[in-house]
This record gives structure tokens, C-alpha cells and sequence, in this order.
């Protein structure tokens, strides 16, 4: 069974440090910037292909699928674009909230149907905008 215990306890802690900022909008999304720039390095072939390296795949995974699904990026021709209004909003951090929670309750009533159902509905390699932002990130470059 792969499961997103990687995931959980990444973002579980970007949630809370979101939450010890007291909600301010800059942090918010000094926070999603970072995330951003973390998934970019874990969506290159390399580490794709590195079965060591399957816990934050699914990590990173699950963090761009709710950053996709909630608007906060979205791939351009340039790259990802952030929309700041979002990246300082609860938005993904409500996101964020739900998942954790799901595999939170997974847990607790023993269920791995329920966390891997879970794991690939978040980390599904053929989600469209994973795909894409896999496809840009492995480019070939001038």
C-alpha cells in the first residue's frame, strides 16, 4: 500500500504554520511560493523515476493537485503562474484542512480502501494538469 503519510505530514505542517502566523495574507503566500518551488524539483524525470523518492513524489503530488483545484496555479506557456489573490487567501489551506483530515479518519478507523482510494484520487498520474505541469517541467531546454 502506498499511502500519503509523507503528504500528511508536509503539509499538515505548512497548514500549521499558516496558522501560527495568525492568518496573515503574506505568509500565506510566502507559503505557497515555497510549495510551488519545492513540487517543481519533485515533477523532474529524475526523481520520478527514483523509487526512493515515491513518499514526496506523492507528496508533492497531492500538494499541486489541491493547488491546481483550488486556482491557485494554474501552467502557463511561461511556467506556473500563481494567482496572488488566492495564494493570500484560506483557499488552499481549507484544502489543505480536508485532506488531512481524510487520512486522518482513514487512520483512525483502519481503513487502507479509504487511504488508497485517497492516494489516488490526489496523486492520480493522469490528472491533466500534473501531466502538463510534468510534460513543462521536463522540457527540453535551449
Amino acid at each position: 500500500m502506498k499511502n500519503l503519510e509523507e503528504a500528511k505530514a508536509s503539509l499538515l505542517g505548512v497548514l500549521a504554520d499558516a496558522w501560527r502566523s495568525g492568518g496573515d495574507p503574506e505568509y500565506r503566500a510566502q507559503l505557497v511560493t515555497v510549495t510551488v518551488a519545492r513540487l517543481l524539483r519533485f515533477m523532474h524525470k529524475s526523481t520520478l523515476e527514483d523509487a526512493t523518492a515515491d513518499p514526496y513524489v506523492r507528496e508533492n503530488r497531492a500538494a499541486a493537485y489541491t493547488l491546481f483545484e483550488t486556482g491557485v496555479i494554474r501552467l502557463t506557456e511561461e511556467g506556473v503562474a500563481i494567482d496572488p489573490d488566492k495564494a493570500r487567501s484560506a483557499i488552499w489551506f481549507d484544502a489543505l484542512k480536508e485532506l488531512n483530515l481524510a487520512i486522518i479518519r482513514a487512520y483512525e478507523s483502519h481503513d487502507p480502501a479509504t487511504l488508497d482510494r485517497l492516494t489516488e484520487h490526489y496523486c492520480d498520474p493522469a490528472y491533466p494538469p500534473i501531466v502538463e505541469l510534468i510534460e513543462w517541467v521536463n522540457r527540453p531546454t535551449v
